[in-house]
């Protein structure tokens, strides 16, 4: 239990009357609390003079919100640079923190 779970569970035995505030600050705790992103396998198909080619690629998504995790730069490139996608330590699309401990991702 980190810190912030520690101070919500504080705050739920205080705040039994006004419930919308104590579920306010829930969201909040929770989305500060990291995740960790998961991998999706990706298979694409395209059309050339020499035929039709399947690639197999990955994606990373937040477990939030199952957005796209890239970087500023990555959006514009085919590629998602996994370096600085590490960097990312919030969700740019709901603002979770991320884990990215255990190379798992």
């Amino acid at each position: 239990m980190n810190k912030y779970e520690n101070a919500l569970e504080y705050m739920s035995c205080i705040c039994e009357e006004d419930y919308k505030q104590f579920e306010i600050l829930k969201e909040l705790v929770e989305r500060a609390t990291p995740v960790k992103p998961f991998k999706e396998q990706m298979l694409d198909t395209y059309d050339s003079d020499n035929g039709s080619h399947t690639f197999e690629y990955e994606n990373v998504k937040c477990d939030k919100c199952n957005a796209l995790l890239t970087t500023e730069n990555d959006r514009y490139d085919c590629w998602i640079n996994p370096t600085k996608l590490k960097e990312l330590k919030f969700c740019p699309n709901c603002g979770q923190a991320l884990d990215w401990s255990d190379e798992q991702c």
